[in-house]
């Protein structure tokens, strides 16, 4: 502030005399905060653009619906991307994504899957910035899509079906078992339920991209719930809730604990929650239920997602195709 008031009175003093004139504007200026002008262009960093970009895109994306978990895999996945190739986004181009994407796989040595994940997220990201004309071409159009193995994987057999039902050593993890067996919903649309979503034998539940659909209890999931409701001293509307107080509700990671754990006591292999929705569909398609309301009630868009569900082994596609075939 001296300074600026040392300009002012040098500025004026050829033109007044009086001697207090300096120290009026003095206090005049005490009443304001003065700074600076900086004549100097700012500083405008790689990582400053990234991370407005991503913020712009992740918004974007919380927007559409998509849960929490999957807005963290992109976040994340963006990160590491801009943080190897070290340029501004839109300065990125098609064969630094395809080294990024190659290194990955022979220096870091991640799973065909996991590249095949990445390639999904960038393929998003850059239609989404040719989308919103932030770049003129969309560099992954010219990235190869990785080539994922395809593992057929196994529902439960009806053996281990009643093996985990008798392996239930309470009445929160029958509850559990029944559900996900007459319901087949995904492992989060079982830790958001609530009490008050069950209507008779039908529950509204909130699936991917926040649409709203119904499944159905059968008479086992109902008596379950009963049983495992009876049983609550709590007052709260979650559907599933933690054993002791302040009875917080189950999340995700501990229902997967609980289907985990219980697997290892009876002795079934690879036993976890999302096995449970492929069980359910593929004994549904066996017992007659046309495939499109398998898709239905699975809640996928397309019926082409549903049959990557399905396990039928050769001998029942011999059966079916004696059975259907003139």
């Amino acid at each position: 502030m001296e300074e600026l008031v040392n300009e002012l009175w040098n500025y004026i003093s050829g033109e007044v005399n009086d001697q207090m004139l300096k120290q009026r504007i003095y206090i005049i200026c005490s009443n304001f905060d003065i700074k600076k002008k900086e004549t100097e262009l700012s500083v405008y960093t790689c990582e400053d653009y990234n991370t407005q970009i991503l913020k712009k895109f992740i918004i974007g994306k919380a927007v559409k619906g998509l849960t929490e978990r999957t807005i963290r895999h992109y976040e994340t996945t963006l990160k590491m991307v801009f943080n190897v190739i070290q340029k501004q986004a839109d300065m990125i181009t098609a064969d630094e994504l395809k080294l990024y994407l190659a290194k990955r796989q022979v220096y870091d040595k991640v799973s065909s899957v996991t590249v095949g994940n990445e390639y999904r997220v960038l393929s998003s990201f850059y239609n989404w910035m040719n989308v919103e004309d932030i770049i003129q071409k969309n560099p992954m159009l010219k990235v190869e899509k990785p080539k994922v193995r395809k593992i057929k994987k196994k529902a439960f057999s009806t053996l281990e079906c009643e093996m985990i039902r008798n392996g239930c050593r309470n009445s929160r993890e029958r509850a559990i078992v029944e559900v996900l067996f007459s319901t087949w919903c995904r492992v989060s649309e079982l830790a958001q339920m609530n009490i008050s979503d069950i209507e008779g034998d039908e529950l509204t539940i909130l699936g991917k991209g926040k649409k709203e659909r119904i499944v159905y209890l059968n008479a086992k999931a109902q008596l379950a719930i009963k049983n495992y409701l009876d049983e609550r001293e709590d007052d709260t509307d979650y559907l599933l809730c933690s054993l002791d107080k302040p009875y917080d509700r189950l999340k995700v990671s501990g229902v997967e604990i609980v289907i985990r754990n219980l697997g290892k006591r009876i002795g079934v292999d690879n036993c976890h929650p999302h096995r449970f929705r492929r069980t359910g569909a593929t004994l549904a398609l066996k017992g007659g239920m046309p495939i499109e309301k398998v898709s239905y009630i699975l809640g996928h868009e397309s019926i082409e997602t549903t049959q990557i569900y399905l396990d039928i082994n050769e001998e029942e596609a011999k059966l079916a195709h004696k059975k259907y075939v003139v």
